[in-house]
Order: C-alpha cells, then sequence, then structure tokens
C-alpha cells in the first residue's frame, strides 16, 4: 500500500468514525443538495438521494474524495490580493471604457436622427453591441476571488496549489460534515496530489 493510499484510508477512516458511547457518527454529514442529478449519478452511481444517516455518510464520503480529486485535477491554487486585484480592475476598466463609448455613439446617433437616421440606427445597434460586451465584463467579475475568499492568501508561503486544494476540501468538509476537519484536509490533498508528505493542517485553518 503507498503512503498516497494510507492517507485516504485515514481520512475515510476519520469521516465514518463512531462515537462509542451512542454509536453516532463523531463528524455526522449534513444532507445538503450540492450536486445536480446528473452529478449524484456519475459520483454515486444512482439518481435518489441518500434516506438514513449511514447512506448520508457514505454518500458525502464519495463526494469529499470527488472534490479532492477535481480540485488537485482543475488545479485550484491559492493565490495572492495583487494578481487578483490586478484582473479584477482589467475587467472594471474594459467595461467602463466600453459603456463610455457606447453612450458616446447614442449622444452621436442621437445628433444624426433626423439627417442620417440609417446612420444613426447602425450606432445605436453598435452601442447595444458594445453594452453587451460591457455586461459580460461584469459577469466575470463575479468569478474572481475576493479579498476574502480563502482561496485569497496574504504569503505565498509553500505550495500554492496543495494550499489551494487543501483549503477547498476544508471548505467542502466544513459544509458537508459541519467542521472544516483541516487534518482530515490534509490526508485528502497529499492523497489527491500525490505528495511525498502530508501538508500541515495548518495550512487550510490559516485561511478560516
Amino acid at each position: 500500500m503507498t503512503n498516497t493510499n494510507a492517507w485516504l484510508d485515514a481520512a475515510r477512516r476519520e469521516l465514518t468514525r463512531r462515537d462509542r458511547k451512542t454509536g453516532g457518527f463523531i463528524h455526522p454529514a449534513v444532507p445538503e443538495a450540492f450536486f445536480s442529478p446528473g452529478d449524484m449519478l456519475r459520483i454515486h452511481g444512482e439518481d435518489t438521494r441518500p434516506r438514513d444517516q449511514e447512506d448520508e455518510q457514505q454518500a458525502a464520503v464519495r463526494e469529499v474524495i470527488c472534490i479532492s480529486r477535481g480540485a488537485a485535477s482543475d488545479r485550484r491554487a491559492a493565490t495572492k490580493l495583487a494578481p487578483v486585484t490586478a484582473i479584477r480592475e482589467k475587467y472594471q476598466n474594459r467595461s467602463a471604457t466600453l459603456e463610455e463609448i457606447a453612450a458616446e455613439l447614442i449622444r452621436n446617433a442621437e445628433a444624426k436622427a433626423s439627417a442620417d437616421p440609417l446612420q444613426a440606427g447602425m450606432m445605436i445597434s453598435d452601442a447595444a453591441t458594445l453594452r453587451r460586451v460591457a455586461e459580460w465584463c461584469q459577469t466575470q467579475l463575479r468569478w474572481i476571488r475576493g479579498a476574502d475568499d480563502p482561496l485569497t492568501i496574504e504569503h505565498d508561503h509553500g505550495d500554492a496549489l496543495a494550499r489551494g486544494v487543501q483549503i477547498t476540501i476544508a471548505a467542502f468538509l466544513r459544509d458537508r460534515f459541519g467542521a472544516h476537519l483541516h487534518g482530515t484536509a490534509a490526508n485528502l490533498t497529499a492523497w489527491a496530489l500525490d505528495l511525498d508528505n502530508v501538508p500541515s493542517a495548518r495550512v487550510s485553518r490559516s485561511a478560516f
């Protein structure tokens, strides 16, 4: 058995560990519709929601494994705020410039409406196109990380990819199991990225 398989097994054991007195799970899974029916079918092999806590727990374990592998495959690296801010400003500036040009076209179209209605109509059409592109730029801003995103970091110590994957997993664990479970997130990160060593639990703890 490789180390990575051992780390996956350790994560599974922690997520299915039971209280000796009550017999209940130490970290009971929280029912949540994270996935579409199509995703449920791909992950669980069935298009149904878990019905009891045992099924819910096993489903949540499969989901976090899928999330872990997906975060690693998607290369979800943590990033410092400066590059993120630069990208955000780029889209904001583009949107503002497009809106200014569109407004100028509308003004010119209004001035030419009587003398050259055809050209005025073309200007109005062009302005509408520019505003659609400006709206697209604003839409992109919704997907850009902000300062409050856990994946936006202040210091870039260590492997940015490993940090991003670990933070992503910890966030999912919080939502699905009620706690970040940073040690488990670290084990799953080591497994998903096939690392030589398990990263410190502090990596994700510092992000929340």
